[in-house]
């Protein structure tokens, strides 16, 4: 296949959710991310040679040094039957395409994948390479966060969350290629570059991580990541959490220890941020404010999720001078001081 541009516009607006850079129009969420448009569908059959083609593709994105891959693909049935998938094949290990991914993946490229969109039909489940053990497969919400019913749901046949994360799928603005507007369409094809960009994004502000250690930022950054699913999996990520937990992996902070962190420091208006850091488990914190004297001018309780920067905001009218804030945790006393401008 030499033309990517030929037959279908499905890829153009997959592609479009990561590379648009029409400000006012749409903007992607990597616009000035480096591409490889690799084409291994043949879109008007369904026959697992497909599979194969993923594969090659796969391999020449590594071959090329690519790091991230965005596919919008997935495979279980097909138009000879004999050759269709079972839910039983989908553990990671059996589908061509699934083997191939986990493979992309131990080269150290992060792989995104669609979950399918078969929620609602016969089928149900996520479709290969998605049950792969070592990518992230992408099921799709509402621009509310609520499941959608066409994702298709997980867990994979060896037990894996899946699917492992969820973006906005339903409703999703991808280029319409008729017109150079915009229109809102619906499947886990499109949630899957929503994701997929925003990896591109975290990995270049943490260059140094791994692919693994991507991965696994963005599962615990994610909204039910205590307790997964097998609609939306580990959540909707977020990525400023991500980019949080990758930067104090890497500076080896995970198992120092809590940290407060106050920001900015001198504080130029009435509002003072902070950031604390839960290293292992959720808490309740108090949050006391002390002037130069030793009066308490401010005091309230916040729990703080364990595993990122949880960014606290004070509100309060300071007049210029020097404060103390004191933060108390079961385990710890923390004491700041902040200087008012």
């Amino acid at each position: 296949m030499q033309n990517v541009y030929d037959d279908n516009t499905h890829g153009s607006h997959c592609f479009s959710i990561m590379g648009a850079n029409l400000p006012g129009v749409m903007v992607g969420t990597a616009p000035h991310a480096s591409y490889y448009l690799l084409r291994s569908e043949d879109a008007p059959t369904e026959n697992i040679i497909e599979e194969y083609n993923w594969a090659e593709a796969a391999e020449y994105a590594d071959s090329v040094g690519a790091d991230v891959i965005s596919s919008s693909l997935g495979y279980s049935e097909f138009d000879d039957p004999a050759m269709n998938h079972t839910y039983a094949d989908m553990d990671g290990n059996t589908a061509p395409s699934s083997i191939a991914a986990d493979i992309a993946a131990s080269t150290g490229m992060v792989v995104v994948n669609a979950a399918g969109n078969q929620g609602g039909g016969s089928w149900q489940y996520i479709t290969a390479p998605s049950d792969a053990d070592s990518i992230i497969c992408v099921g799709a919400v509402d621009d509310a966060g609520n499941y959608a019913g066409f994702s298709s749901t997980g867990p994979s046949s060896d037990g894996q969350v899946k699917p492992t994360v969820a973006a906005q799928g339903a409703g999703c603005y991808v280029a319409d290629i008729g017109n150079g507007g915009t229109f809102p369409g619906n499947g886990t094809s499109f949630a899957c570059p929503v994701i997929a960009g925003m990896v591109a994004c975290l990995w270049q502000c943490n260059p140094q991580a791994t692919n693994m250690q991507i991965i696994n930022a963005i599962k615990q950054s994610a909204s039910q990541f205590s307790s997964p699913d097998s609609l939306k999996g580990y959540g909707i990520p977020d990525f400023l959490n991500a980019c949080s937990i990758l930067l104090n992996v890497n500076a080896g902070f995970i198992g120092k220890g809590d940290r407060v962190d106050v920001f900015p420091n001198p504080v130029y208006s009435n509002e003072i941020n902070f950031n604390y850091y839960a290293d292992v488990t959720g808490k309740e914190i108090n949050i006391s404010l002390f002037d130069v004297s030793g009066k308490i001018i401010f005091k309230d309780d916040k729990f703080v999720a364990p595993r990122r920067n949880n960014v606290v905001t004070i509100n309060k009218s300071l007049a210029k001078g020097i404060y103390f804030l004191q933060v108390n945790t079961p385990d710890d006393v923390f004491t700041e001081k902040i200087i008012r401008q």
